[in-house]
C-alpha cells in the first residue's frame, strides 16, 4: 500500500475532562463533560490529516490493555492503516488525564508512561546483508587451507564446496559461526584478492540476488546498486573520506584487541579501494542513478535517519517483522 503520510510514535489514551475552574487544594469541581480520545502530538496529526483525505499509516508500539485496544481502535475508525503498530504482551500503554479549566482558558495534564518500548531494528523484517562478510568468509577459508589467490579448477572446485549463509546478524560459513574471525586486517586483504576473480564475483552474486528475492533486505557493498541490483528502489553510494574511515575502522579493531597503527590501516584502506576501483570483474564504482551520501562529518544516526526520511517521505512503509 502506498501512503501520503506515516506517522512514527507511541501513542496514548487521553480521558479529556472539562470543568469550570481547576480546584484548589482539598477542594472540588464538578466535572462539565468528559471523553475518551486517542493521543500524542503525531497521532493527532494522524488523524488530522486523515480528515483532509489523505492515505495514512502509523508505526509504533502498544501495550495488550484496554487502551492499547482504543488506540487501534480509534486510529482504524480514522481509517489510518494500523498493520505495523506493534502490540507489546504484557505491557501498558501510554495513559493521559487532560484537564481544561475554563476559568483559565488552560489545560493540565496528568500523565502514566506506559510500558511498551519503542521500537527496535530487529523489529524491523528487513535483513541486513553485508556482501563484503561474504568475500571475507572465502577469503578465511583460503587462507585456512593455504589457497593461492589465483584462478583455476582448485578455487573453481572450492566454491562449489562452500556454503556462506546469514542467521540472526551472524555470517555461517560451513555451518561455522565466522563474524569475529573475519574482521581481522590479513583476512579483509584476502577477500579483497579473491573478490578480483570474475567466477568469485558470480557465485557471489547469485547468492545475493537470491536472498533478494526472497526478502526485503538492504545489501551493503561495493557492487550492489551497479551490478546486482541494478534496479533496486533505492540507492545509495555510501562513503566518507579514507583518513575517516581509517579513524573509524582502527577504533573498531583496537576495541577488539588487535594491536596495528592508524597509519597501516589508512595505507591497507587506499590499498583495497585503488584495488576494488580498477579490478576487471565489477569494479567499485557510483551508479549513475545512486545518491551519494557523504558521512565524513555524520553520525551513523544521521546517515540512517537520513535514509529513512527519504522512504517515508515518497510514502513506503517500512515492513516489521509480525
Amino acid at each position: 500500500m502506498k501512503f501520503d503520510v506515516i506517522g512514527l510514535d507511541s501513542p496514548c489514551v487521553d480521558l479529556a475532562v472539562n470543568v469550570r475552574c481547576f480546584p484548589k487544594p482539598n477542594g472540588a469541581e464538578r466535572i462539565q463533560n468528559l471523553s475518551w480520545q486517542g493521543g500524542g502530538k503525531v497521532a493527532s496529526g494522524m488523524v488530522a490529516a486523515a480528515r483532509l483525505g489523505l492515505c495514512c499509516g502509523i508505526m509504533g508500539n502498544v501495550g495488550d490493555d484496554k487502551y492499547g485496544t482504543f488506540c487501534l481502535r480509534d486510529f482504524q475508525d480514522h481509517g489510518i492503516d494500523t498493520e505495523q503498530m506493534c502490540v507489546r504482551k504484557n505491557r501498558t500503554t501510554n495513559f493521559d488525564i487532560v484537564i481544561s479549566d475554563e476559568g483559565s482558558m488552560g489545560r493540565s495534564f496528568v500523565f502514566y508512561p506506559g510500558n511498551a518500548e519503542c521500537m527496535t531494528e530487529e523489529e524491523l523484517n528487513i535483513e541486513y546483508i553485508d556482501t563484503g562478510a561474504m568475500y571475507r568468509a572465502l577469503g578465511l577459508k583460503m587462507l585456512r587451507l593455504g589457497m593461492e589467490m589465483k584462478d583455476g579448477p582448485k578455487l573453481r572446485k572450492l566454491l562449489d564446496e562452500t556454503s556462506i549463509d546469514f542467521r540472526d546478524g551472524d555470517i555461517i560459513l560451513d555451518g561455522e559461526i565466522v563474524s569475529r574471525l573475519i574482521r581481522t586486517q590479513e583476512v579483509s586483504m584476502a577477500a579483497s584478492g579473491c573478490s578480483a576473480f570474475p567466477i568469485v564475483r558470480e557465485k557471489m552474486v547469485d547468492v545475493q540476488q537470491k536472498m533478494g528475492e526472497s526478502k526485503s533486505v538492504i545489501m551493503d557493498g561495493r557492487d550492489i546498486c551497479e551490478v546486482v541490483f541494478p534496479n533496486a528502489k533505492y540507492k545509495y553510494f555510501i562513503t566518507a573520506e579514507p583518513e575517516e574511515r581509517a579513524k573509524r575502522r582502527y577504533k573498531e579493531l583496537i576495541d577488539k584487541g588487535q594491536k596495528i597503527s592508524y597509519e597501516e590501516v589508512l595505507t591497507q584502506i587506499r590499498q583495497r579501494d585503488l584495488n576494488d576501483s580498477t579490478r576487471a570483474a565489477s569494479p567499485m564504482k557510483k551508479a549513475p542513478d545512486a545518491e551519494l551520501l557523504d558521512t565524513t562529518h555524520m553520525t551513523v544516526e544521521e546517515a540512517v535517519k537520513h535514509i529513512c526520511d527519504q522512504v517515508l517521505k515518497n510514502g513506503e512503509n517500512l515492513p516489521l517483522k509480525p
